[in-house]
C-alpha cells in the first residue's frame, strides 16, 4: 500500500495557551493563514507583538512506511528508522549538544524527529518533505504512532508579517535531488594525522609530498593547532610569523590556502572568555555551556553573534586571515549559533541568530569559500561546502564512544553511515563533505579502509586527505590511481537498506556498487555483463563492512 498523508489540523502554541485551527486562525489581533497548493504555505499577520512559540500541522500517515531521520547538524546521526532505537545513556550531558538539536524539542526521543527535511518510504515509493529555508522559523518533523507533525519553531515576539512555512511534499521516483554534479574538489588538511600538534614544518613537508597525490589539489588547509586558544584567533608561538610564508608556498604550487577556526566557540583559558558580555547566557545570566571537549579543558561556551563587539572582533580576525591570502575557511562548531539562550538582540529566533553569525563570516571572507562543519543543515546555500557526518577515524568503532553514549562520536562507521544516509543532498544547496580519506596503515582492516575510500569517492565529490604520503602504503595510492578511471562518474541512484546500493555511469561504463555496514554476510544480485572492479571474486557475497563495485561497458563502446 503506497504511503500517503491525510491532513488533520493545526495548532498555534503561545506562552500559556494552545489554539487549534484548520486552515486559518484570527484572534487577539493575530491572523494565521495556511494555503495548500503545490506547496503548503503559512503566513502570520500580527497587529501587535505576541510571543509565538510554534505552529504545528498534524497529518495521519496512511500505509506502511519507514521514516527518514535527518539530524540537526553535520555530526548528527541520520538515516532510515524502523521502530524506535533505545535511547543512549549519555555519561556527559554536554555531549548531546554535539549531535542533538542544541536548543529545542530535547524531550522528544532522538530518532522520532527530523530537521529541515524528511521522507517516508514504502518499498520503492518515496514521499519527500522539504521545508524551504525561511528567515524566521526552523522546521522540524516528528513521527509518533502513525502521526506526522510538522513543527514550525518561532519562539519570538511576532513581527507584523512573516512566513512560517513553505513545505514541499512530493512523490519521488528515487533519492537523488541533483544529478548535475560540479567538478570534484581535492585537498589536504592537517587534522587527521597531526591534530592540534601540527607545526609549520609539518605543513611544508606535506606540501612538498602533495605532488605524489594522484589528483591535482584544489585546497591545502591548516586545521586546529595554529591559534593561541579557542576564541583567541591569533598565531600561537609555533606559527608566529609563519602563516604568510605558508600561504605563499602553497600558492606557488597553484593550490588555494585554507585555515580552520571555530569562530563562535570559546574555551575558558582564552582571553575572550573574560569578556562575559560577549557570551550567550542561560536563564540565570551565566555563560551557556556550548559543549564538551577534553582538549579544551571540558565545557566550552559560545559567543553571541548579535553583540556588536563580537561582530567587530570576529570580522577583524577573519578579515586579517583573508588579507594574508587564505581562500578556504573551515568554520567549525557552527551549531553553537543555534543554542537556546539570552542574546544581546533580545527577541529573535534561532534561525535569525544563525543568519546573524553567518553574515559576519560571509562578509569577512568575501571572495573566499566556506567549509561549514558541526553546522545546522539549512536547506539554503549558506556555505560552499558542508560536512554531512561526524569526524572519521582510523578505527571502525570506538568502545569509549559507545560507553559515553556519544551518538555523534568519532568513528569511521559513524562517518560512513551519514554519508550513505545523506548522499542525495550533494550538490543541491552545497557540496557535501563526507570527511577525509584515511590512507595510512591504521586499525581499519583492508575491507573497512576500502569501504571508506569507495564511499567517499562514489557518493561525494569532495575529497581531502591528511596522511603524509611518504607513509601511505603503495596499495592505497595505487587504489586512488585506479579510481581515476571514475573521475567523471555521475551518480544516478542510491537505495538505502541493509546493503546500500548505488548506480551511476561514466561516458563509457555503467557502474553499480554494494556497501554492507552490518556485522553479517549479505548476498548480492548483479546483472549479467557486469565485471568486478579490482580483485574480482567468483562468489556474490558481501562480507561484513565490505564494498564491491562492478562495471559494464555501455553498448557500442567496445573494449
Amino acid at each position: 500500500m503506497p504511503v500517503t498523508l491525510a491532513y488533520k489540523g493545526a495548532k498555534a502554541v503561545f506562552e500559556n495557551r494552545e489554539i487549534p485551527f484548520r486552515d486559518s486562525l484570527e484572534q487577539d489581533e493575530l491572523k494565521i493563514q495556511l494555503s495548500f497548493g503545490e506547496t503548503i504555505k503559512g503566513t502570520v499577520w500580527a497587529e501587535k507583538e505576541i510571543f509565538l512559540e510554534r505552529i504545528e500541522l498534524e497529518f495521519e500517515i496512511q500505509g506502511d512506511f519507514v521514516f527518514f531521520k535527518n539530524g540537526f547538524q553535520s555530526w548528527s546521526p541520520s538515516g532510515e528508522i524502523r521502530g524506535e532505537p533505545p535511547r543512549p545513556r549519555v555519561l556527559i550531558k554536554a555531549l548531546t549538544l554535539h549531535w542533538d538539536d542544541p536548543g529545542y524539542l530535547n524531550e522528544v526521543p532522538y530518532f522520532q524527529k527530523s530537521h529541515f527535511l524528511t521522507y517516508l518510504r514504502s518499498g520503492q515509493q518515496i514521499l519527500f518533505l522539504e521545508a524551504r529555508d525561511l528567515p524566521i522559523p526552523l522546521v522540524h518533523f516528528m513521527v509518533e504512532r502513525g502521526t506526522l507533525k510538522v513543527i514550525s519553531e518561532i519562539r519570538r515576539l511576532t513581527p507584523n508579517v512573516f512566513a512560517f512555512l513553505d513545505l514541499k511534499v512530493e512523490e519521488l521516483p528515487g533519492l537523488l535531488l541533483n544529478q548535475e554534479k560540479p567538478e570534484r574538489v581535492f585537498g589536504w588538511t592537517s587534522w587527521y594525522y597531526y591534530y592540534e600538534r601540527v607545526k609549520p614544518e609539518d605543513v611544508l613537508l606535506n606540501l612538498k609530498l602533495s605532488s605524489r597525490f594522484p589528483f591535482p589539489l584544489t585546497y591545502f588547509q591548516i586545521d586546529d593547532g595554529w591559534e593561541e586558544s579557542i576564541g583567541d584567533w591569533q598565531e600561537n608561538r609555533k606559527f608566529k610569523g609563519w602563516l604568510g610564508i605558508i600561504v605563499e608556498r602553497i600558492r606557488e604550487r597553484g593550490i588555494n590556502p585554507g585555515i580552520w577556526l571555530a569562530p563562535f566557540a570559546v574555551e575558558k583559558k582564552s582571553r575572550i572568555f573574560n569578556n562575559k558580555d560577549w557570551l550567550l547566557k542561560d536563564e540565570r545570566g551565566k555563560p551557556e555551556v556550548a559543549g564538551f571537549n577534553p582538549a579544551w579543558r571540558g565545557d566550552f561556551y559560545a559567543l553571541d553573534p548579535t553583540h556588536p563587539e563580537v561582530e567587530e572582533y570576529l570580522s577583524e580576525r577573519v578579515f586579517f586571515l583573508r588579507e594574508i591570502g587564505f581562500e578556504l575557511f573551515k568554520f567549525d562548531y557552527l551549531y553553537t549559533l543555534a543554542l537556546d539562550g539570552k542574546r544581546y538582540a533580545g527577541s529573535i529566533s534561532r534561525r535569525e541568530a544563525i543568519e546573524r553569525g553567518m553574515k559576519i563570516l560571509k562578509k569577512a571572507v568575501e571572495g573566499g569559500k566556506i567549509l561549514a562543519c558541526g553546522a545546522p543543515l539549512l536547506l539554503s546555500p549558506f556555505c560552499n561546502f558542508l560536512r554531512i557526518g561526524p569526524d572519521t577515524s582510523g578505527k571502525w568503532e570506538d568502545k569509549l564512544v559507545k560507553i559515553a553514549g556519544h551518538l555523534g562520536g568519532v568513528e569511521a562507521r559513524n562517518c560512513i553511515q551519514n554519508t550513505l544516509a545523506r548522499f542525495f543532498l550533494d550538490g543541491k544547496f552545497w557540496l557535501s563533505d563526507p570527511d577525509v580519506l584515511i590512507l595510512r596503515k591504521c586499525a581499519l582492516d583492508e575491507i573497512q579502509q576500502r569501504t571508506l575510500i569507495f564511499t567517499n569517492f562514489f557518493l561525494s565529490r569532495f575529497h581531502f586527505y591528511s596522511d603524509p604520503l611518504n607513509i601511505v602504503p603503495p596499495e592505497n595510492l595505487g587504489l586512488l590511481e585506479e579510481l581515476k578511471r571514475f573521475q567523471a562518474f555521475r551518480l544516478l541512484e542510491g537505495t538505502p537498506g541493509e546493503v546500500f546500493q548505488f548506480r551511476g555511469e561514466t561516458a563509457k561504463e555503467e557502474v553499480v556498487g554494494f556497501m554492507n555496514l552490518t556485522e553479517a554476510k549479505r548476498d548480492l544480485k548483479v546483472e549479467e555483463g557486469f565485471a568486478e572492479f579490482l580483485k574480482p571474486r567468483e562468489d556474490l557475497t558481501l562480507l561484513p563492512h565490505e564494498t564491491r563495485v562492478f562495471t559494464r561497458r555501455k553498448a557500442g563502446e567496445g573494449n
